[in-house]
């Protein structure tokens, strides 16, 4: 799954450099990141390299999903779940930056995602169905 998340990747990445001028211009990308928001996978919250990952293959990047509970609601709920995940070796949603492990840099991210009410945005039609791909 990670291998295909980033050729994903690439290839946005690789579409958003080209030049679309015959459609009035680039694409929006809101965070800035080189992915169009329709390719984004967390289109609000600039992302790279493996931050792009959707660990639960939702079409929701982790950055953007911290539904751990998998209700489709980002709360309280959520947070009794995270200490079981903690020092966790691979990739869980609970991974937030994707970095191989649930440690103190994801619990850092947690507060600006906490009570969004809902994971997201994400720019993929998929988004919000598994597998999102």
């Amino acid at each position: 799954m990670m291998v295909h998340s980033m050729l994903r990747t690439a290839l946005c990445v690789a579409i958003a450099s080209l030049p679309l001028v015959a459609f009035g211009g680039p694409a929006p990308d809101t965070d800035g990141d080189g992915v169009p928001d329709v390719l984004d996978n967390c289109s609000e919250v600039a992302q790279t390299g493996v931050e792009f990952c959707d660990t639960d293959v939702n079409g929701f990047g982790n950055l953007c999903d911290w539904d751990l509970t998998g209700d489709g609601a980002v709360n309280t709920d959520e947070v009794p779940l995270l200490p079981a995940h903690l020092n966790d070796g691979g990739a869980t949603p609970s991974d937030l930056n994707c970095d191989g492990s649930t440690n103190t840099d994801d619990v850092l991210l947690i507060p600006a995602r906490l009570n969004a009410g809902f994971p997201g945005p994400s720019g993929l039609p998929c988004a919000g169905s598994i597998p999102c791909q």
